[in-house]
């Protein structure tokens, strides 16, 4: 069964959202882009085992305290009134932010260490703000505003709460045939200038890395022209990476070494990774890592980007951006302003409140 035979009236799915954040159930619901139904699943469970169908949740990098896991689809949108209540909730009451002049000092501290080092860094933000509000609704109101995205919402007690709309994919694997896409470099939606040289270089750096991780496991990448995509109310720079799978690959060492690409930690990863967790006073959790389903036939993974944790009181959205020596701090977090706008317009210009 893949997931189009599972898929259901959105609103139906905002609903089963709601009913299970009632229930406090693990659950997972998805619209892919350009499809205008979508999926919902829930479960007591989560699992370890990745080799089981359900929604997949990994994190930016695992470790003591966040690891990837899978939701099964043991209940659909008819979930039972007998379900178990568990919930151990992950609050965000201890979360600050990231204000202007701490951002501003971390970019520059990053500018100045790629000039006289190369390479790439994404730093990135935690935007807090206190606002109850539907997250069946907010599911409802993703799906039309942004019809091109993976459109996702999850639960469970070792996460807490996530919703976003994501743009970019990981890593798709139908019929044998690998789909990688590339996507870096950030402008508003409608400039009519060219793309600058740290934009390009940036999203390069993203390509090449993907490239040779395939090439370095024996495949034979296609590598499609750079092309302009919209995300929202910004666009970016866009290559789409096709290879053939082959026998002897271990798909999930694959994703591994391809998550976090450089378009969400950097270039060379190690060393951006290790800069970041040490210059970021956030803890990223789920935030740049990748979501998504598995099932008999097919397996999707975006990355979770343009998304945020909520406690049930408080919102915590997380935006970043590529830096090079080229790179201006003001312009960045110019950017990462715009970014935000992908779930902050929804939430605030709905007003939504819990019913």
């Amino acid at each position: 069964m893949n997931w189009k035979e599972k898929s259901v009236d959105i609103s139906i799915v905002g609903d089963s959202i709601n009913l299970s954040l009632n229930y406090d159930l693990n659950f997972f619901a998805y619209r892919v882009p350009g499809e205008k139904s979508a999926v919902f699943g829930a479960s007591k469970n989560i699992s370890s085992d990745l080799s089981s169908n359900g929604f997949i949740i990994a994190p930016f990098i695992e470790d003591e305290n966040s690891s990837k896991f899978i939701i099964p689809f043991d209940y659909g949108t008819d979930i039972p009134f007998d379900v178990a209540k568990h919930r151990e909730n992950y609050f965000l009451a201890h979360e600050e932010g990231t204000n202007y002049d701490e951002y501003i000092s971390q970019a520059n501290d990053i500018i100045n260490y790629l000039k006289d080092n190369g390479g790439k860094i994404v730093l990135s933000r935690q935007i807090i703000f206190k606002q109850q509000i539907n997250i069946g609704e907010t599911f409802k109101t993703l799906t039309d505003k942004y019809p091109n995205a993976f459109v996702f919402c999850f639960y469970s007690y070792l996460t807490g709460l996530w919703i976003g709309a994501s743009p970019e994919l990981l890593f798709s694997l139908k019929e044998n045939e690998i789909n990688i896409m590339s996507l870096a470099g950030t402008r508003p939606v409608g400039a009519c200038c060219s793309w600058d040289m740290k934009c390009i270089d940036e999203q390069q750096i993203v390509t090449d890395y993907i490239a040779n991780i395939l090439s370095s496991n024996g495949l034979h990448p296609y590598i499609s022209q750079p092309y302009d995509r919209k995300a929202g109310p910004v666009e970016h720079i866009c290559t789409d990476i096709r290879a053939r799978l082959e026998s002897h690959i271990d798909i999930w060492e694959l994703i591994d070494n391809l998550s976090p690409t450089p378009a969400l930690s950097g270039y060379p990863k190690d060393k951006a990774v290790s800069i970041i967790r040490k210059i970021e006073k956030h803890n990223r959790r789920y935030y740049g890592g990748y979501i998504g389903i598995r099932n008999n036939s097919e397996l999707l993974l975006y990355v979770n980007l343009r998304s945020m944790a909520y406690d049930g009181e408080q919102c915590a959205i997380y935006v970043g951006g590529g830096y090079t020596s080229q790179s201006n701090a003001l312009d960045e977090w110019n950017e990462t302003e715009i970014k935000s706008k992908t779930l902050i317009d929804v939430i605030e210009n709905h007003n939504l409140n819990i019913q």
